[in-house]
């Protein structure tokens, strides 16, 4: 934990927020290091993706896919989908300078060698990109965050298409940085890499995973070969359980809390879990409720009601505030696993996927297997699975995570409403462009249109 405070505090620029911005969840001292180093780099790096992957990008997709309800200040503006081009620049900032930045300086300074740290900076692009593209649409990407070494401060922006097949190339390549000879790294990675600790053999299947996120991502384009290239993915990842998850790693002190926990002690009352989760989970009798949120005023489970405000329903509980949290999973594996299966008609391999995913996060979240439960609902075969049944408990799984918004997008599944006191009739479906790339970019586009799809949910 030492050294994860050294590098939360010496490796992330401080990045202070407006009140409206709710970008606080890590804060650094503002003395420069002596050396940068591949070492330092790489921790700031990931501590910008914790922050990202568990920060306001996060609570946003989770209020659109109403996992949560904004019930106070600024966080009842984006639940009545009032989401303006002001209120993301910290969030672009933190991608583009804290993510993709230093990773570039990783991959093209120190990068022939030190592959092992290039394979992981690659890793963590393609993650800093990934999570921009789902919620802008085109983005920069070749020319990105390159102003201090080439002079480019206006990049182009390339289309979502490319930039999702060079997320697939950037963790192709990164797949073999972590195949070269240890020997010719002249640094090797340990406890500066705060995700796996230097473990190669682990950031090799973080590259798999992803590599899966990214291919189901495109039913909406090619159902099945988004399910063939999802499944090579998983089976070249050989994933046997949670203990395969990739995590955020967290503090107790200070700079070092989760961004949820941080948020929530900040500014408790601003998020309640939404209604339309909850009462998925009390229908059900889940055993993850319990970790999911805290009781409310009244002492019973309650979600907040759509549009309500309620500040008396039930807060958000342990397990998002913990000192880990998820960067993608043995859960979201084993349900592209069914999805895709499911896709491509090997539906025996759907139910058994979507049985152990539901088992895993069972596990996961409280700890203890529930066989009730699992005999009423993870008990599918081939004549019974259903795309419904995949979606609809992987929307339960992914409670708290960025990909919960892009499942929704692309399925439409679980079928939601939207929220009736909204200034517009549909629940969004990507953030606006922010408003310091339409003033000091030139190329940048002018997306206004919220509700308008990017181009794999078109």
């Amino acid at each position: 934990m030492k050294n994860l405070k050294l590098y939360f505090v010496s490796a992330l620029v401080l990045f202070m927020s407006a009140c409206n911005d709710f970008v606080d969840d890590y804060g650094v001292s503002p003395n420069d290091p002596s050396e940068v180093t591949p070492a330092l780099l790489l921790s700031g790096a990931q501590a910008a993706v914790f922050a990202t992957y568990n920060g306001q990008l996060t609570r946003t997709g989770n209020m659109m896919t109403q996992h949560l309800s904004g019930t106070d200040f600024q966080m009842v503006e984006y639940d009545n989908y009032v989401i303006m081009e002001g209120d993301n620049n910290n969030e672009w900032s933190m991608i583009y300078n804290h993510i993709i930045e230093p990773c570039n300086n990783i991959i093209d300074v120190y990068g022939d060698e030190n592959p092992y740290y290039r394979g992981m900076a690659r890793v963590l692009k393609a993650m800093g990109a990934g999570v921009a593209t789902d919620y802008w649409g085109d983005i920069p990407l070749s020319e990105a965050a390159k102003g201090l070494t080439e002079g480019n401060l206006e990049p182009m922006y390339d289309n979502q298409e490319d930039v999702i097949k060079a997320i697939q190339t950037m963790l192709d390549d990164a797949i073999a940085d972590f195949g070269a000879d240890p020997a010719s790294n002249a640094n090797t990675p340990g406890a500066d890499d705060l995700i796996a600790g230097g473990d190669i053999d682990a950031w090799k299947r973080f590259a798999y995973m992803l590599k899966a996120r990214y291919a189901i991502r495109l039913t909406k384009k090619d159902k099945t070969s988004a399910a063939d290239a999802a499944l090579q993915a998983l089976v070249d990842a050989g994933l046997t359980g949670n203990s395969d998850d990739m995590l955020s790693r967290y503090g107790t002190n200070g700079n070092e809390l989760n961004p949820w926990d941080a948020f929530e002690q900040d500014r408790g009352g601003y998020l309640r879990v939404g209604a339309t989760l909850m009462d998925m989970m009390l229908a059900k009798n889940d055993p993850r409720i319990s970790a999911y949120a805290a009781v409310d005023t009244g002492g019973a489970y309650r979600g907040a009601i759509l549009g309500s405000g309620d500040q008396t329903a039930s807060p958000i509980g342990t397990h998002l505030r913990a000192t880990t949290g998820d960067l993608i999973s043995y859960v979201e594996c084993k349900f592209i696993q069914a999805e895709a299966n499911f896709h491509k008609g090997e539906l025996t391999g759907a139910a058994n996927a979507y049985n152990e995913a539901i088992n895993a996060s069972i596990m996961k979240v409280t700890g203890a297997a529930d066989t009730a439960y699992s005999n009423m609902y993870a008990n599918e075969n081939n004549t019974t699975i259903t795309l419904e049944k995949i979606m609809d408990q992987k929307y339960i799984a992914m409670f708290g995570q960025c990909e919960a918004w892009a499942d929704w997008r692309r399925t439409n599944m679980p079928a939601l409403t939207p929220n009736p006191n909204a200034q517009i009739t549909e629940i969004p479906r990507r953030l606006p462009t922010v408003i310091e790339e339409r003033l000091y970019n030139s190329n940048a586009p002018s997306n206004t249109d919220i509700t308008a799809p990017v181009w794999w949910d078109e």
